[in-house]
């Protein structure tokens, strides 16, 4: 029944040409209220400002918000959904396999999913991030009726199995407000969570990935300057960066993106570390990052920032500068002229990721 609401209601519509190997595109997983849904922008829609036209469009979501998206070694889309009352309650995830895509990209509105991922162990899963040896390990936000969060780990050999089950759990009261998920170079996991007690991100070794548990963070990432951490990621030299949804570097209080240098994340328990490189943070404008949800680094080492109605992108060299002002791009949703969610190219982004592109 899970595979026949997905392909039934959450359609993809877009072309059918199939894409060259190292052809890149955007994808957006798409939360403006209570509508949800798939979005993918190809690398030619990436090359200047404006408003770029979606290649592909999954129109509304009926099994409950999306989270964060992640494709494996494989070119499978992994889908998190928190669920819905009416349809799968404690959420599911779905793993596209790269010819599911293109049947849908042609039209085809029946293709299920080639692994589902369902039972107890979620609880709105919200976000996703694949390990150096290809296991999911997924976040679970929690819900009003099953309010404890956690983080399950599904092994790469169990993902296409009939009926899987977690390996390993995770499960804190620091947990509350979990947010994103990723991994660094060394196969630390660091978990932003979003709550006024137990503010920061979190990092755990290896070891403490090993087995279930209630594990003590290796590292808590605070900032004085940042509250709210929102989504993370990781560039090729290590460092990570984080948006947030309010901040103290201005009098507006507004959120920004922060980058913490990979030398500063050393020691243990709770570390405050200067960041490198600030972007946003003051007043909003078309212009200005001040509530950045999103973010995703392309294979040119280019960072995107997803807010509201915009989709910007720093390069390397803004990025060095320490304090860019002015993104290089800047993507405007189509919302705005009456289109609707069937035809929106993104609204209201909540995270982005590359993957292979399906036109």
């Amino acid at each position: 029944m899970i595979g026949a609401l997905l392909c039934c209601d959450f359609v993809f519509a877009g072309g059918s040409k199939h894409p060259s190997a190292s052809s890149q595109a955007m994808w957006i997983a798409n939360y403006p209220g209570e509508n949800s849904f798939i979005s993918e922008l190809s690398s030619s829609q990436l090359q200047r400002s404006g408003i770029p036209r979606a290649s592909l469009n999954t129109r509304q979501s009926n099994v409950g918000g999306l989270g964060k998206l992640a494709f494996d070694g494989s070119g499978n889309l992994w889908v998190p959904f928190c669920g819905t009352p009416s349809t799968v309650s404690n959420g599911l995830v779905a793993g596209f396999s790269p010819e599911s895509l293109h049947q849908f990209a042609a039209g085809n509105r029946r293709v299920k999913p080639k692994a589902e991922l369902t039972g107890a162990s979620f609880n709105c899963p919200i976000a996703l991030a694949f390990d150096q040896s290809g296991n999911l390990w997924i976040a679970n936000a929690g819900t009003s009726s099953d309010d404890t969060p956690s983080i399950v780990e599904y092994p790469a050999a169990s993902l296409f199995e009939k009926t899987p089950a977690p390996a390993i759990t995770l499960t804190l009261n620091t947990f509350q407000g979990l947010r994103s998920l990723a991994f660094d170079t060394a196969g630390n996991l660091w978990v932003s969570v979003q709550n006024n007690q137990t503010d920061g991100v979190y990092q755990f070794t290896p070891g403490q990935l090993s087995t279930s548990g209630a594990p003590a963070a290796a590292l808590i990432l605070q900032s004085s300057s940042f509250y709210y951490p929102d989504d993370i990621v990781f560039d090729l030299a290590n460092n990570i960066w984080i948006s947030y949804r309010a901040g103290n570097l201005s009098p507006s209080g507004l959120g920004g993106v922060q980058m913490f240098a990979a030398a500063s994340l050393t020691g243990s328990g709770t570390i405050e570390p200067a960041a490198a490189v600030t972007i946003g943070g003051g007043p909003c404008s078309v212009l200005a990052i001040c509530g950045p949800a999103a973010l995703a680094f392309d294979q040119g080492g280019n960072l995107w920032v997803a807010q509201s109605y915009t989709i910007s992108e720093f390069t390397p060299a803004q990025l060095a500068t320490g304090n860019p002002s002015l993104a290089q791009v800047i993507l405007a949703t189509n919302l705005a002229n009456g289109k609707g969610i069937a035809g929106s190219n993104f609204a209201g982004p909540a995270f982005l990721t590359f993957g292979p592109a399906i036109k």
